[in-house]
Order: structure tokens, then C-alpha cells, then sequence
């Protein structure tokens, strides 16, 4: 299986609006529809690339613009992930601003 791992490093501020973390969202689509998903694995009979979602309300209601989008000949769902666990189900992951001590468990994780 094959993860795209995609992570906001911008730090925290106030000023991100939702209308700047729309286009966050609609670049990490735009990413997603460039990688080259492995061919020979049950991920690529499936009709949904999975794009799980690591952060705050902004983060998540920015991404419900990209849910369903069509990817190739795939659509994109959109999983808000509340715990930092369950990453087998991702087939890409967004994480936004998490404490490097954090992020390190994560890494380890996947």
C-alpha cells in the first residue's frame, strides 16, 4: 500500500481564513490527481482514493469543497481523522500544524 503524505508547515495564525485553506485543499487535489498510484494492489480496484484530513474545523470544512471531486477515474473521499491513529485506511494524509513531538509519533505510526 502507498500513502501521499502532504503536511501544512505554515505556522498557526488567526488570518488563515477558510477561503486560504480552500485553496490549500485545492492543491493538495491537484497533487493527489498527479501521483502514480501502484497498479498491482487491491488500493487500485478500488473506485475512491482515500484522502484523510489531520486538523482543526477550518482545515476540515476547507476540504468538503474537494469531497467527491473526480480524480482520474476515481473520486476522492474526504476522512476527517479526530485521533491520530487509523492511518491504514488513508491513501493520502493532510496534516495541518501539529507539534513536531506530534508529527514524530505520526511518522512512526505510518
Amino acid at each position: 500500500m502507498g500513502l501521499g503524505l502532504l503536511i501544512n508547515t505554515q505556522p498557526a495564525t488567526l488570518a488563515q481564513s477558510l477561503e486560504e485553506q480552500t485553496v490549500l485543499a485545492a492543491l493538495a487535489m491537484n497533487i493527489v490527481r498527479f501521483m502514480t498510484w501502484p497498479t498491482q494492489t487491491p488500493a487500485n480496484t478500488k473506485k475512491t482514493i482515500d484522502f484523510c484530513i489531520v486538523g482543526d474545523n477550518v482545515v476540515q470544512d476547507s476540504f468538503i469543497s474537494i469531497d467527491n471531486k473526480a480524480v482520474g477515474n476515481k473520486t476522492l473521499h474526504i476522512i476527517n481523522l479526530s485521533r491520530l491513529r487509523n492511518f491504514e485506511q488513508c491513501d493520502a494524509l493532510y496534516i495541518s500544524e501539529l507539534k513536531k513531538n506530534v508529527l514524530l509519533q505520526v511518522f512512526a505510526e505510518i
